[in-house]
Formats: C-alpha cells, sequence, structure tokens
C-alpha cells in the first residue's frame, strides 16, 4: 500500500485539441478526479478529512500518483482507520486494449461475490464516486451499500449486441453515492453481486464537504452555474485547470478537488461524444464508438442522477448530452429501454426550454428549415417542382456532410461502414449531375478500398453478410459503373472469385448455395447457426452482379444464376408451413433445410433480426437480374406468385389480424416494403408483362402507375408524402446533430413508396432499391442545380423523358445512355409544338453512348430518341 502526498502532475493541464492523436491515448480520467495533494494518513488512528482515492490492483502493480493502493489482503487497522472488512476474493488485471479508453487505474481491480470496505471518516456529508468494471455487461446490478442502505447506482441496462461477444469489454460504470459519515466514524461501503465474476470494484474516490465560505469559492461556483447551462460551450478544461491550480492550497483543497473531480467526469463524457467514429481514432484508442458513448452515459449518469439535483450546477449541460447521446443509440439500436429513457430526459428538458429548437426536434416538434429556400419556376410540371425541391434539400444534406464533415480518406465520421450506409440515397444526386456527390462518393468508396477493412476485395474480417458486405457493395459498383473503367471494373472481379472460390459450393441436392452468412476474403464462419444462406447475401452478390453487367463474363452470369435457381426452387417448396412463391428465411448448408432445425419457415434465429423473413426484395431483385441475363423463366416465378398472394389479402383488417407465419401474415408484411414494391416495379418495366397489371395500377409504386396509366399526379404526391414531408423540418437531425451516418434519414417509407427509389426511377428509369442492380438507362452528367427529369419511355429500342431547368437561362448537359441496342437512333428535342433538335445518332456496340444537349430554361422540354428506320 502507498500513499502519494503531494503528487505534482496533473492531467488536462496541457492543451487537448479536439481529435489530436498525440493527446489521445486513452484519458487519465483519475489523476484528473483524484487530489493534486493528499494529506499523508497519520500512523495513529484518527478519522479520515481529506479527499482520499483508492485504487484497487493486483499484486505487483506499480503505485498511481495521488492514489493508496488497496490489495485483497489489506484488511481493516484501526491504525491506518480504513481497510477490508470482508475482503474481496481477486484482484485482476485488466487487458491491454482497455488502455485505450481507460486510465491505467481502471485497468485492473478487485471482484468477489460480497466485499466490504470500512472507513473512519470524518464526521458530515461525503460524496463516493465509484467506478465499476462492466466488462461482463452486467455491472447495472452490482448492489452497493453505504453503512447498512442500499444506494441505487443510476442503473442502465445497455443493449446486448445480436451477436454474442467475449467478455470482458472494455466499458467501465460510473456511480456517485452522498451519504453522511457514521457518528463513530467507522463508515461502511459494501458491495455484492450474484453473478460468477462477481462485483468488479475499479477504483473509488471519498470527497469531503466542498466548504464554499470564501468569495473565490463563490466566484467558482458562478463560473460552474455558466458552464454548466444547457447547451454551455464554456471550457471545461479551462476550468478543471483553475480549481486544480487553487486546490494546491490546503485550505481550498476540499472545495477544488470536489468540484475538479464533478467537472472531469463531464469534460470526459464530451470528449467522448465528440470523437464521433473516425477509424484512426478506433484504432488508436482500440475501441468503438459504441463502447465511447456509452462509456460516456455512464459518466453523465453520475451527473444528471447528482445527489444534489437540481442543485448541482452542471446538471442541466449533463441532461442535454445525456439526452442525444441516447436519442441516436436507439436510433441505432432500437432497443425500448434506450427510447425510455431518452423521452424521460427530452421530456424534462421540453419543460425547462418550451422555447429551444433543437429541444423541440429531439422531442419530435417539427420544425421548419429556414436555411434551404426552394422557388420552382411557374409553369413548372408537379413531379418536376416536387422533384427539383427533393433534390435542392437532399443536396443541402449531403453537401453539408462533404464541406464540413469528410476527410481526405473519405471518411464521413460515423465510423467507415456506417459512412457507406448514408451513400445509398446519394444515386439521386449522382444520376441527376451532382459532380460534387460524385466525386465525394468516389472519395469514400477509395478511402475504403485502400483501408485496413478491406483485404483482397471484400471485408479483411469473416462478419455476417450485412457487414461484411457493405464495405465493398454500397461503394465500387457503382463507381464501377459511372466510371467505367479497368480499375474500378477490376475491383469488383474479387467479389466474382470469392463467390466462386469460397463462399459457395453444391449442397446436397447438388444446387449451388453459400456455406454461411458470415464471410469475408480469406475465410468463412460456418459453426452453426452461422451456416446458413440467407437474402443478405445478395449484397456480397451485388459486386457480380454489376461486374456481369459491365465486363461480359459467361462464368460469373452462370454463378448468378445456378444460385438465383437454388433460391427459385426453395421458393416452391412449402416446408414448414412456407406459402408457396415465397423465400424462406435460410437455408441451412449442406442439407439446405429451411432455417435448419428452427421450427418455422420464416424465423432464422441467427443473432440478427434482419435475418429473419421480412417481405424484402433482396432475392426478387436477385432473380429478376438474372432472369436479364439469362431468360430463364423459372426465374420470374416466386415473384408471379407472391403477387397472386397479394391480390388474395387486399384487406387490411384481415391481414392485420392473421396469424404469424400465415399466407395473410406474409402479405402484410409484403404491403409495407417499399423494397419489394421497387423490385414488383422494375420486373413489370422490364418482363412487360401484363398480368396484374389491374392490380399494379391501383397498388403499384407511383411511378410503376405513371408508366402504366400516364397519370403523373402520384409522383409528386409520393415525393411530399415520402419526402418532403420529411426534409422541409429538422435538418440538423440529418447534418449537424448526427452521430451514426447510417441515420441519416432523408425519406420514409409510404406504403409501398420510398421516395429516393422514386425520384432515381423519375432519373433514370430504374426501381431497383438502393441501386440493388443496375437497370438504369441514363445518367445526366453535368447538369445544373436547376434540372429535373422524366423518363417516360426506356426499352432496347427507344428512349424518352420529359425535362425542366427551374431557371431562366438556357444550359448544357450530357446525357448518357446505357441499354440501347446498337444502331442508328433519331434525337429529337421539343418544347410544346417547336422542334428543338432533330438529328441522328450512331450507337455503337461499347456502352454507354454520350448525348450533349443545350437546354433552354423555365421550358417544359420532350426528349425522345427512336430507333431510326432503315
Amino acid at each position: 500500500m502507498r500513499l502519494v502526498t503531494d503528487p505534482t502532475t496533473q492531467a488536462g493541464s496541457e492543451s487537448r485539441p479536439h481529435l489530436q492523436a498525440a493527446n489521445f491515448r486513452g484519458v487519465d480520467l483519475f489523476r484528473a478526479c483524484a487530489a493534486l495533494s493528499f494529506l499523508a494518513l497519520p500512523l495513529a488512528a484518527a478519522p479520515l478529512s481529506a479527499p482520499t482515492y483508492l485504487d484497487f490492483a493486483p499484486n505487483g502493480s506499480a503505485p498511481r500518483d495521488g492514489a493508496v493502493v488497496l490489495l485483497p489482503a489489506d484488511r481493516y487497522d484501526t491504525s491506518r482507520g480504513y481497510g477490508w472488512t470482508q475482503p474481496p476474493a481477486a484482484a485482476f488485471a485488466g487487458d491491454a486494449a482497455w488502455a485505450g479508453v481507460r486510465s491505467p487505474a481502471l485497468c485492473d481491480g478487485v471482484s468477489g461475490g460480497e466485499f466490504a470496505l470500512r472507513l473512519d471518516l470524518a464526521p458530515g456529508r461525503w460524496t463516493a464516486i465509484v467506478f465499476l468494471d462492466d466488462g461482463h455487461r452486467d455491472a447495472h446490478t452490482v448492489q452497493l451499500r453505504v453503512n447498512g442502505r442500499a444506494h441505487p447506482h443510476n442503473p442502465r441496462e445497455f443493449g446486448l449486441e445480436e451477436e454474442p461477444g467475449k467478455p470482458p469489454i472494455n466499458r467501465y460504470r460510473v456511480a456517485q453515492i452522498a451519504f453522511e459519515a457514521a457518528p463513530a466514524g467507522a463508515s461502511t461501503i459494501a458491495f455484492s453481486h450474484a453473478a460468477p465474476h462477481g462485483a468488479r470494484l475499479l477504483a473509488l474516490h471519498l470527497l469531503p464537504p466542498p466548504t464554499a465560505g470564501t468569495e473565490r469559492a463563490q466566484w467558482f461556483l458562478r463560473l460552474l452555474a455558466e458552464a454548466g447551462q444547457h447547451g454551455s460551450r464554456a471550457s471545461l478544461d479551462a476550468l478543471h485547470y483553475e480549481l486544480g491550480s487553487h486546490a494546491r492550497e490546503p485550505e481550498f483543497r476540499a472545495f477544488g478537488l470536489y468540484w475538479q473531480a464533478q467537472v472531469a467526469l463531464l469534460a470526459e463524457a464530451e470528449r467522448w461524444h465528440r470523437a464521433a467514429g473516425w477509424d484512426w481514432f478506433s484504432a488508436q484508442t482500440r475501441s468503438s464508438m459504441f463502447t465511447r458513448y456509452k462509456i460516456a452515459l455512464s459518466l453523465l449518469d453520475a451527473l444528471v442522477e447528482h445527489p444534489d439535483g437540481d442543485a448541482f450546477p452542471l446538471r442541466p449541460r449533463a441532461l442535454w448530452i445525456r439526452a442525444r447521446l441516447l436519442y441516436w443509440i436507439w436510433a441505432e439500436q432500437h432497443l425500448a429501454k434506450d427510447k425510455e429513457a431518452f423521452d424521460r430526459d427530452i421530456a424534462e428538458l421540453r419543460r425547462r426550454l418550451p422555447h429551444d429548437k433543437l429541444v423541440a426536434m429531439y422531442a419530435g416538434e417539427k420544425i421548419p428549415d429556414a436555411a434551404v429556400r426552394v422557388a420552382p419556376l411557374p409553369g413548372a410540371r408537379a413531379w418536376s417542382a416536387a422533384q427539383h425541391e427533393a433534390l435542392q434539400r437532399l443536396r443541402h444534406v449531403a453537401h453539408y456532410w462533404i464541406d464540413e464533415r469528410q476527410i481526405p480518406n473519405g471518411e464521413l465520421g460515423g465510423k467507415p461502414d456506417d459512412d457507406v450506409e448514408t451513400l445509398r440515397w446519394w444515386p439521386t444526386l449522382m444520376f441527376s449531375g451532382d459532380q460534387k456527390a460524385v466525386a465525394a462518393f468516389g472519395r469514400l468508396a477509395e478511402g475504403v478500398w485502400f483501408s485496413r477493412r478491406v483485404h483482397r476485395g471484400f471485408s479483411r474480417e469473416a462478419r455476417d453478410v450485412e457487414h461484411s458486405a457493405e464495405f465493398v457493395s454500397d461503394t465500387v459498383p457503382l463507381m464501377a459503373f459511372l466510371r467505367r473503367d479497368a480499375e474500378w471494373i477490376g475491383r469488383l472481379a474479387w467479389s466474382h472469385r470469392h463467390l466462386r472460390d469460397l463462399w459457395t459450393g453444391r449442397n446436397a441436392h447438388g444446387q449451388l448455395q453459400f456455406k454461411s452468412a458470415w464471410i469475408g476474403a480469406t475465410e468463412i464462419l460456418s459453426e452453426p447457426p452461422r451456416n446458413r444462406d440467407v437474402a443478405m447475401n445478395t449484397r456480397a452478390t451485388k459486386a457480380v452482379r454489376y461486374y456481369a453487367a459491365l465486363r461480359p463474363d459467361p462464368a460469373a452470369d452462370a454463378l448468378l444464376l445456378d444460385w438465383s435457381r437454388t433460391w427459385a426452387a426453395a421458393a416452391a417448396r412449402t416446408d414448414k408451413g412456407k406459402p408457396a412463391g415465397l423465400f424462406p428465411a435460410s437455408l441451412r448448408w449442406p442439407d439446405a433445410a429451411f432455417n435448419g432445425d428452427e421450427p418455422t419457415w420464416h424465423r432464422s434465429n441467427m443473432f440478427w433480426s434482419y435475418f429473419n423473413w421480412r417481405g424484402d426484395g433482396m432475392l426478387y431483385d436477385q432473380l429478376l437480374h438474372a432472369w436479364t441475363r439469362s431468360g430463364d423463366a423459372t426465374l420470374l416465378a416466386p415473384l408471379r406468385a407472391t403477387l397472386t398472394l397479394l391480390q388474395q389479402w387486399t384487406d387490411a383488417e384481415k391481414r392485420a389480424s392473421a396469424p404469424e407465419g400465415s399466407d395473410g401474415w406474409a402479405a402484410a408484411q409484403l404491403w409495407a416494403r417499399a423494397d419489394f414494391w421497387s423490385v414488383v416495379a422494375q420486373w413489370r418495366l422490364e418482363t412487360d408483362d401484363e398480368t396484374f397489371d389491374t392490380f399494379l395500377r391501383q397498388h403499384g409504386p407511383p411511378y410503376l402507375r405513371y408508366r402504366l396509366t400516364g397519370e403523373a399526379a402520384p409522383l409528386a404526391e409520393g415525393i411530399a408524402r415520402s419526402m418532403l414531408d420529411h426534409l422541409r423540418y429538422n435538418t440538423p437531425l440529418r447534418t449537424t446533430e448526427v452521430l451514426f451516418t447510417d441515420r441519416i434519414h432523408v425519406a420514409r417509407d409510404v406504403g409501398n413508396c420510398d421516395g429516393t427509389d422514386l425520384v432515381v426511377a423519375m432519373l433514370t428509369g430504374n426501381h431497383a432499391p438502393e441501386a440493388a442492380s443496375p437497370y438504369y438507362h441514363v445518367a445526366w452528367d453535368e447538369a445544373p442545380p436547376a434540372f429535373t427529369a422524366l423518363v417516360t419511355a426506356a426499352t432496347a429500342r427507344e428512349f424518352s423523358a420529359e425535362l425542366f431547368l427551374h431557371q431562366r437561362d438556357a444550359a448544357a448537359l450530357g446525357a448518357r445512355l446505357f441499354r440501347l441496342t446498337p444502331g442508328r437512333y433519331r434525337v429529337m428535342l421539343r418544347a410544346g409544338d417547336r422542334i428543338l433538335l432533330d438529328r441522328e445518332e450512331t450507337i455503337a456496340a461499347a456502352t454507354p453512348h454520350a448525348l450533349r444537349l443545350e437546354l433552354p430554361g423555365g421550358t417544359l422540354l420532350h426528349l425522345k430518341i427512336t430507333a431510326a428506320r432503315q
């Protein structure tokens, strides 16, 4: 045991630039919270009266500055005035990886089912700051008792990741308890936990009352009150330094060190809140942004639930940060308890700050966006006005992330696997001619490709396919499609090789099947229940679909065809009560059993809920694309059977009451999936199959209804309901406030309509969700922001579109045509009865064909390209 009486090193005294690598080796919170100069404990028994920091460590651990190191063998001794009355069972050493987010004192501790510490404290009110290891995920259930009285310590049950992890993890908890020292001076703090690992105690701060009888103390209290206000940006580091420097004086020590400890907790929480998800920072600290945000929540809990309640001056600032963290963690992980906690915090903030617009946004109120003003030109069609406003508002959001957040390697700060997900709505801008969006998309695509995350053209780590595929599938295919150079297309070839050589094999029935849903560039994980083929594997084959389209390769097409036939055959089966035509949630390798030994066809029980059957469009799109390449009509049977099923379940009330797993229940899921309906629209446009037209004219998504009927009103209505009713409000929740970049929501599914898919379809003729497959007929290049377009017809021999510029001046732009067959074509551009352009062009076998156009402003134009008469 060692007591340091006057350490001189003070954490926080040096500059801490935000996100400076040299200063982020893990904050030594406990040197910041601990005393700068403790009073030496006397040899004779006497009540402890000075701030005291207890560090619990294994034998042989180096003493830490400002700490009393207490080992399990150090029983209570009257001559010292402290020690164990019931010792812990063991001391433990932490993982070296924890040092990224913990000070050395937090990397080890003591543990046991029950243990108790006696402290001979001077009479009066004391504050204990308790640091508990959360490495086994249930420190929130540790019971703390002070002098026999239970003290709830703001227990928070953090949600578990879906897939089981391997404890211990690098998270810790903070509890702050106020108590009166026992009259006889003998105070006891007891810890108990029924879990096998017991309670795991890391450190304990004991702080006497912060007396405030001087003018200097009152001045500091005013500074603390100012710094602690809601939304204050007062420097906590500066305040921490000032408190510490004054705490060197004995008469100011208790006050200075108490408040320095409180400021240090808040500063550390804010530091993790600001640190975001930059990949270099995660690598340097060996932590995930989830870990850092949840540590921040624990620090904030100790402040928001401070024993002094509203009298605690730092509480408003801590409450505001906690509410925002809870909102985004709930938005990301969808755990009811996080939502309940957020609702409590935001309700309090709403009562206290009824006129604060940002608080109102978080509370769900729609605050109009005054930053973006869109004025469509008079005379524009409704579809054009709606599309123009949507594109302008989307551009405002995307350009914020490009201009304010993107760094040279392309990252946006929400961790790379979330950054790439936010790109899923960027095709709206990229195909409408926004070159800034194209360049930024490419910057992130390149950064991910050359990052530590990707190896041999795919995820370096074998992970569940939703997470392993997104690095490549959300970036490379679209860049290869737009750039069309050998380097980008060659990057797609890696996925073809992995699909052929690693991920798939012939199952017991001779069918081509994925062996696992946990795949990487060099291995797959096949221990049950991971040994399944799932719809999400289409994310991994997306690169192969684009590869087959861009560099025709019979072997790639054959591979995709074989795999598609496996799922078509599975759709025809009715095992476990599955309706014919629907896909099961998973196929076990190698026997192709629906969900292995699970009892239902729709619940996979594969850790992640997105592996359950959800009625999504992923496999339908895979089979449709394989049909476009092969002409194998059996691949269209599942979608036709599904549409037949939906025709039988048009009554919403009957669908809602159908039992889980039944035909009606499945129909209800399908009716609610906009991505499924997007594939339905693309199926109808590709096949020209009129069988379900009566049904689709009534229930299809707006763009399909327009193509079938010529009625344009649903287009503007769909954009307004899905996008504009969202984008016109609460912009900070898509820009400055965002923590997880995959939660930048720019549209909401409304019935069968997703606004981003709708706008892309209007611009390009491709209705596939999230650029899943390359059905694009056109890309508009270098168009001005005022440009809008509606593809009115698109086949192998014809293309037509309505165009409108929301500006008075003329502008030039390019149109790259991808799917017209080679030959001579007549290109005509009209404005009403006036013919502005009429010429013939030859489209060669090497697509795309680049067309240059000069468009007058403020005029509805009709572009028509038809095969020339021979």
